[in-house]
């Protein structure tokens, strides 16, 4: 079942991994509109999917059965460079780059991914989590290795990563967001990652 409206996007879908109504919907929204390469770990696959894109961020909030969410070299090709982050909420998952980084993640921990490069999240089992989308340029006055930052379990369990999320979780439940607002919230969001990013324990050891 599909939803579309301006700038929100829900999506749901439960089909045998090997049927063709799954095919389909991996050729025209994974690999065509997420720009990912979704391969089910299980015989069913199925997920529930919100998705909201404001000027110069994208959010999402995913529930989905085991899989693997790829970033392969031929999807590269869209030019999308931007910074993910992802963050779970529940089940468990691990992120992996072709720098040979991997990161396992829990409840309750995050992961800052290079979009413009191939990699991959795993998600073990069913799970649900936050994505963002955020432009380098927004990150990039706060941090001056964006590349350090990525690929290292971040714990959002206080701080202002747990903001972020209990603010992003508003926004996606809320589709009726004006452009103006939306701006202004993507603001928001930059700074709180920001913040995440140069006030996070974490990374402020691997940025030292």
């Amino acid at each position: 079942a599909l939803q579309q409206r301006e700038g929100a996007i829900d999506l749901r879908i439960r089909a045998p991994a090997t049927d063709g109504c799954f095919d389909n919907w991996r050729e025209a929204f994974g690999r065509t509109f997420l720009r990912l390469d979704v391969e089910p770990s299980g015989t069913v696959f199925s997920t529930d999917i919100s998705l909201r894109a404001l000027p110069g961020l994208g959010l999402g909030s995913i529930t989905t059965s085991a899989c693997s969410l790829t970033r392969t070299q031929d999807l590269l090709t869209d030019g999308q460079d931007d910074i993910g982050l992802v963050a779970l909420l529940r089940g468990r998952g691990r992120a992996r780059d072709r720098k040979g980084r991997d990161v396992d993640l829990r409840p309750g921990e995050a992961v800052f991914l290079r979009n413009g490069t191939e990699g991959a999240v795993d998600y073990t089992d069913d799970t649900q989590h936050l994505c963002f989308t955020i432009p380098q340029q927004a990150l990039a006055p706060f941090i001056s290795d964006l590349d350090a930052a990525c690929m290292r379990a971040i714990n959002a369990e206080s701080g202002p990563l747990a903001l972020l999320l209990r603010y992003a979780q508003i926004v996606v439940a809320d589709d009726g967001v004006t452009r103006e607002a939306g701006a202004a919230i993507a603001r928001h969001v930059h700074d709180l990652a920001a913040m995440v990013m140069t006030g996070s324990p974490e990374l402020a050891m691997a940025l030292a």
